[in-house]
């Protein structure tokens, strides 16, 4: 038995289906890569340029935010500084008036602030409603594609 498999030689040429299955091979290749990666890869790059452009605006709006959190910061110690001074002398004058200017000082303050934060939220939802629409009709785009069919007839 065993001089029996000795005795078989071991073919190592490829035959005709070699060639056919490279064929076929390189055609699915070419296929996908037309319909499919291509248009992934720029629906991802797309998304890709529009995140990146939505993080610059986010940065922007944090930093704005800051500098007008500082800004009031700025305002609120002085205007407290000055309320201090003022509160000094006015209470020798008279305590009631000094209370009531250091309050509207205050409120005009929280007043600023409310207003900024309402603004960084607002922009922060706009901005955030925008990449969801978005992200829609990339899938939208991307169904399309794989499937070779429009989705907008249903």
């Amino acid at each position: 038995m065993l001089l029996l498999l000795a005795a078989q030689t071991i073919n190592l040429m490829p035959d005709l289906t070699v060639i056919w299955q490279l064929a076929i091979f390189l055609s699915l290749i070419f296929v996908l890569t037309i319909f499919v990666f291509r248009p992934v890869l720029k629906i991802l790059e797309g998304r890709k340029q529009e995140t990146l452009e939505l993080e610059r605006e986010t940065e922007r709006l944090l930093s704005e935010a800051e500098k007008l959190d500082s800004d009031y910061g700025e305002i609120i110690s002085k205007a407290r500084s000055e309320g201090g001074v003022a509160e000094q002398r006015l209470v020798s004058e008279g305590g009631a008036e000094a209370r009531a200017i250091t309050s509207e000082a205050r409120e005009e303050a929280k007043g600023t602030i409310r207003r900024a934060r309402d603004k960084i939220k607002y922009e922060g939802s706009k901005t955030s409603e925008e990449l969801s629409k978005k992200i829609g009709e990339y899938s939208k785009m991307i169904i399309s594609k794989v499937l070779g069919k429009n989705t907008d007839d249903k």
